[in-house]
């Protein structure tokens, strides 16, 4: 052992590389230990130590695959993967031999962990470091190679989970639909999911849970709320959720990649070369993952809204948004969390007697300021946020949404929405909202009469006679802005002359000379 220590394992790397598996699975379990040492796992390596690793993992009995898998383990605690495993070969075969060895290991045992933890390091592997290998390629194409993995996930101990949630949440990006029908594909494993986004001490597991249970939900949604609901977990999880989201828990380690439904977020947009230079909102904070799965929750049966706003989800929102609009640099970082919380807002307003809390008034102050944003995406679901409100039809929220600044950055909505960002229309229409909050708030707005007589009329008179002008880029303006203008004045000569002064008679001759394109628009000429 002495000479071993000193470094000289070449005949034991000798023996573990000879024709005998026998004897090289002997070999493999005494250097399995010994690579600990820095010294001798880097000698080891350089005497290609890997080839009768992956070997043994080939066939070898579970005990030699058990022995391999911690020889290389202690590897790759030495070294980057690139080194390891030097070919894409050799890397594709490694993962799936570890993976499949993970079929016949006590879940309760040490191999396992072991085996995951070889597992979770390979799955960590990015491009442009020092391997050249895409980490899910080798399982991705073989789906019921993966089944391992939710073997760990749904049966074993929570230590085990918790590694499995580490590794397929990172499929969350790239492979969405093999992980939800592979999470469809065992009952269990949406309960589980559950109870370690509660339970677990792992923030990077909690996050990875929820990026799961988003996967599923996209792919199989009915499935996975009945799952949910028959788990006994969803309330306690929902409540979870909201707390998540009131901590705005970061990690700016984490590497999981949560698209959101219908693939909105294209991660390539975060992309720069062959790194991530810059991550996706989605995978830095855990706050903003919690919102996407509440959300999802929240729009698929009413009583998930009251169960939101009892777990204390509408002082939470409230107060985020509100820190933002007072501070915009302090939650810079936070994005995205911006306008998904104005989207969990507007599915929550859906509800009658989630309107009917005296919280949701505060709403109005920030939702009405982000109209001010640069960002249309939150001008869009802020509005979004305003249109659920306005539905109810309560006379004094309608009122304090005209008296805000709103109604000027709705205005600045219109004609937008259609032809330059599709994908915000089909997200709404994922969750039953308006495909044009714009217009649907400013309706609504115009029909109380003290707002189409008062100064709102007056200030919002000459944005509306702007909309009239030519714009290519905006081709559903004008047409709205007839309607409206001619809601607000009829019956009012003081807003029709108002309208003459703003230059109305002129844009409307040159408007309307392109021939008119409804009833309105006829009665007009």
């Amino acid at each position: 052992m002495s000479c071993i220590a000193e470094g000289d394992v070449r005949p034991l790397i000798k023996l573990a590389k000879t024709s005998s598996i026998d004897s090289t699975e002997t070999a493999m379990a005494a250097l399995a230990n010994l690579l600990s040492d820095p010294q001798i796992a880097a000698e080891a390596l350089a005497e290609d130590v890997v080839s009768a690793i992956t070997r043994v993992l080939g066939e070898g009995s579970l005990e030699g695959k058990k022995s391999a898998s911690r020889a290389l383990h202690q590897l790759l605690k030495h070294f980057p993967v690139g080194d390891v495993l030097t070919g894409s070969a050799q890397f594709r075969f490694a993962v799936q031999a570890v993976v499949d060895s993970l079929n016949a290991m006590d879940m309760d045992g040490y191999d396992a962990a072991d085996a995951l933890e070889v597992v979770s390091l390979l799955s960590r592997t990015k491009y442009g470091m020092n391997s050249m290998y895409q980490p899910w390629s080798a399982l991705a194409g073989v789906p019921s190679s993966l089944e391992p993995l939710v073997h760990c996930l749904c049966e074993g101990p929570p230590s085990v989970q918790d590694k499995a949630i580490e590794i397929l949440s990172r499929l969350c990006g790239d492979q969405p639909v093999i992980l939800s029908d592979l999470l469809v594909s065992n009952s269990r494993s949406v309960g589980v999911l559950a109870d370690r986004i509660m339970n677990s001490s792992s923030l990077e597991v909690r996050v990875g849970g929820i990026a799961m249970l988003i996967c599923a939900a996209k792919e199989h949604r009915i499935w996975s709320m009945d799952a949910l609901e028959a788990s006994g977990c969803l309330k306690p999880l929902i409540y979870a959720l909201v707390d998540m989201i009131k901590q705005n828990s970061s990690c700016s380690s984490l590497e999981i990649d949560v698209k959101t439904p219908r693939g909105f977020r294209d991660s390539s947009a975060f992309r720069d070369g062959d790194d991530f230079d810059i991550p996706d909102p989605a995978t830095v904070l855990g706050g903003t993952v919690a919102l996407w799965l509440l959300s999802i929750i929240s729009s698929f049966h009413p009583k998930n809204k009251i169960n939101v706003m009892e777990a204390g989800g509408l002082e939470v929102l409230s107060d985020k948004l509100a820190r933002h609009t007072s501070n915009a640099e302090e939650e810079f970082q936070d994005t995205e969390g911006i306008w998904l919380g104005c989207l969990l807002v507007a599915i929550l307003f859906k509800d009658a007697n989630v309107v009917s809390s005296p919280t949701a008034m505060h709403f109005i102050p920030s939702i009405a300021l982000l109209q001010k944003s640069d960002e249309i995406i939150d001008r869009f679901f802020a509005a979004q946020a305003m249109a659920s409100l306005v539905c109810h039809g309560n006379r004094g929220t309608n009122l304090a949404i005209a008296n805000s600044s709103a109604v000027a950055g709705l205005i600045s909505l219109i004609g937008h929405i259609e032809s330059d960002i599709p994908n915000l229309i089909a997200l709404s229409e994922e969750f039953s909202l308006s495909r044009n909050p714009d217009q649907v708030v400013l309706e609504s707005l115009f029909q109380i009469e003290d707002v189409r007589v008062g100064s709102v009329a007056r200030k919002t008179i000459p944005l509306l006679v702007d909309l009239l002008k030519p714009m290519p880029d905006r081709p559903g303006a004008p047409p709205f802005a007839v309607r409206l203008l001619a809601h607000i004045a009829d019956g009012n000569d003081t807003n029709k002359l108002l309208m003459a002064e703003a230059g109305a008679l002129d844009a409307l001759t040159k408007y309307l000379s392109l021939s008119p394109q409804d009833l309105v628009e006829a009665t007009i000429i």
